[in-house]
């Protein structure tokens, strides 16, 4: 685990933030997030564009550059602005990074009650293929029984819950979020980004997500550090398998695949309002006719081209800071229709 906290006690200032994160040693995640020599560029990474890196000079996020010979004393300069970006603001944000060579161990877990996580970017790597059980950064799903099956809530417990609120999440191994086996879910003002497979999956009878002024983009790249042994690339954004997602005025753009998937005419149920669903690789929604009762698709605005309006914090500051830097802006308008714009 990487801890991105402070290790000393007392206020820090930027300057003694600076040298904090100059100390603590690069991981491969890290440099993933932060840009290396041959990497790309991710949501995330593009924030430190224009972001105050003492000796910046023609320096880009992703790339070598001749001002920055030696490679580690670069990493330490953007490990440091990622930390001051963190933390600036009225919102202060924290940091949580788990690398590790355990086989699907997610940076959270919840099996039982109810968990509330707010305000956290959360990067995650871990060994592993299983993409259900384990590799995502955030796993809702109750614990399994000795019958190998899962362990069913008996009143007053609750089926497990995770109130994920303000937050910007990305696997670098797998998925973004999962919930399944009649887990429940509540996000909001979330960014769901680069991650190796879906950016939120849904599955197992009972399971319920609601996703509420959120992004879910750039998702389904695959596990590009691992590309034998990892996972493939080509995921959804948000796939139900199983369960119930109700979706209302979120960004969900340039997935791999498709944008918004619910295959079962008999076992998913997907509900979608208000919603940008643009530019994914493949089919840009896949649900159930209104006729079923399982699917619901109103005043959405669909096309193959151009790009979502960004609905979380954590999008919108990548999208100024790309402006800044004289970027094209991700922030095109938009006119609501139907379900399909004219292309």
């Amino acid at each position: 685990m990487e801890d991105c906290s402070d290790r000393g006690g007392g206020d820090t200032t930027p300057r003694q933030i600076a040298i904090v994160d100059e100390l603590r040693p690069s991981t491969p995640t890290l440099r993933q997030i932060f840009g290396s020599c041959g990497g790309r560029l991710s949501s995330s990474s593009a924030a430190f564009a224009g972001l105050d890196i003492s000796s910046r000079s023609n320096v880009g996020i992703v790339g070598c550059s001749s001002d920055y010979e030696d490679a580690s004393e670069r990493s330490k300069a953007y490990r440091a602005a990622f930390r001051r970006q963190c933390f600036r603001g009225p919102r202060p944000t924290a940091l949580v990074c788990l690398e590790t060579r355990r086989q699907n161990e997610p940076a959270v877990r919840v099996r039982r009650g109810t968990l509330n996580l707010r305000g956290i970017k959360f990067l995650h790597y871990c060994e592993g293929t299983d993409i259900w059980n384990g590799n995502a950064a955030v796993q809702v799903q109750p614990a399994f029984g000795r019958n190998g099956r899962p362990v069913r809530p008996a009143p007053p417990m609750v089926a497990p819950t995770a109130n994920v609120v303000d937050c910007d999440i990305t696997s670098l191994s797998g998925r973004g979020l999962v919930n399944i086996e009649g887990g429940i879910s509540h996000v909001s003002d979330c960014n769901i980004h680069d991650s190796a497979a879906t950016g939120l999956y849904v599955g197992g009878a009972g399971s319920i997500a609601t996703i509420e002024r959120t992004d879910v983009v750039d998702n389904g790249v695959g596990n590009i550090r691992n590309p034998r042994r990892g996972v493939a690339r080509g995921h959804s954004g948000v796939y139900v398998e199983q369960g119930l997602a109700k979706i209302s005025d979120c960004n969900i753009s340039r997935n791999t695949l498709t944008g918004v998937s619910a295959i079962s005419t008999e076992q998913a149920r997907l509900h979608i309002e208000g919603s940008d669903v643009r530019a994914n690789r493949s089919d840009q929604m896949e649900l159930p006719s209104e006729e079923s009762g399982r699917g619901v698709n109103r005043n959405n605005r669909i096309s193959s081209n151009g790009q979502g309006r960004p609905r979380s914090r954590h999008l919108m500051d990548s999208v100024a800071v790309q402006e800044a830097a004289g970027r094209r802006s991700i922030m095109l308008p938009s006119t609501p229709q139907s379900p399909r714009e004219p292309e």
